[in-house]
């Protein structure tokens, strides 16, 4: 049967401005903790300097690393592929068959909980989130995501189909 249909979600990119600002931030930010801290003792100074770096370190990471990523949604076959992809890897982290597909709803907060962060697939302001519901080793599981009108009618059909007999 071959490939029925893929949607790729892009994440917007980091602007160089916002990185450089929070490296900048994050040297200040250490000479002050130097000078501060420095009167008191000059170890202590050296370690809350170090900390400073590491937190701003992280902080640079996260908004590169975290803006790097893109999301692919496959239907091959029976099965749905749900992918993360930095660069040019491919980590697969959802793959469900069709058949386990149980209810496909718009998500709300309120009224489904929250959806640990490893059951989200999707980025922000890429439009709205659907609660995907299914079988799979004997366990009722929830994912999130953000298909778009044709996957979504696809994965319904399926469901509805899969529901009437």
């Amino acid at each position: 049967m071959g490939k029925l249909y893929k949607q790729t979600l892009h994440r917007t990119k980091t602007g160089f401005g916002k990185i450089m600002a929070s490296i900048a931030i994050t040297i200040v930010l250490m000479n002050i903790a130097l000078d501060l801290i420095g009167r008191i003792s000059t170890s202590a100074a050296g370690l809350s300097a170090i900390g400073v770096m590491g937190l701003g370190g992280l902080y640079c990471l996260r908004l590169v690393y975290g803006n790097l990523a893109q999301y692919e949604y496959r239907i091959i076959e029976e099965e749905v592929y749900l992918e993360r992809a930095i660069g040019k890897a491919n980590h697969i982290f959802h793959t469900i068959q069709l058949d386990q597909m149980t209810s496909l709803k718009p998500y709300d907060q309120a009224t489904d909980g929250k959806v640990s962060r490893g059951r989200r697939m999707g980025v922000k302001g890429a439009g709205p989130w659907y609660l995907l519901t299914y079988q799979q080793d004997g366990d009722q599981k929830k994912l999130i995501f953000q298909p778009d009108e044709t996957f979504r009618s696809i994965l319904e059909g399926h469901i509805t189909k899969r529901t009437a007999s």
